[in-house]
């Protein structure tokens, strides 16, 4: 599966997007001596998104990886839209790479080089 970010990234993905859910703000008032309270709700305002990513290019050496990683890690609250395979996702802000393991940085011998971790946006309208 491919993850597309705009012009600026495009990463090998894992599985699929996790969406969570829409934040909207709310505002919880009680008064004393008033039994109850009320609650004002908003309107939907942005969502967490993620997805597990390989990062992975026949890198010889592990300083190429940390090259490749960093590349990618540079472009953290840059704005765009998200597409993964068919699906986009509009106005998206990369939040930055999380590591999976406690070790990140794999040497594969068919692969070489690879990095496995969390692409981590948040999408900030419906």
């Amino acid at each position: 599966m491919a993850l597309v970010f705009g012009s600026y990234f495009t990463l090998n993905g894992n599985g699929s997007v996790e969406e969570g859910p829409w934040n909207a703000p709310t505002q919880r008032t009680a008064a004393f001596g008033v039994p109850g309270s009320t609650v004002l709700a908003g309107a939907q305002t942005d969502r967490a998104l993620s997805f597990d990513i390989w990062i992975y290019n026949s890198f010889a050496t592990e300083a190429a990886l940390r090259t490749a990683v960093a590349a990618v890690e540079a472009e953290q609250n840059k704005e765009t839209t998200l597409t993964v395979d068919s699906q986009s996702y509009g106005r998206c802000l990369f939040d930055g790479l999380v590591p999976r393991r406690p070790r990140p940085r794999i040497n594969s011998p068919n692969l070489g080089w690879l990095w496995i971790g969390q692409a981590l946006f948040t999408q900030l309208q419906p």
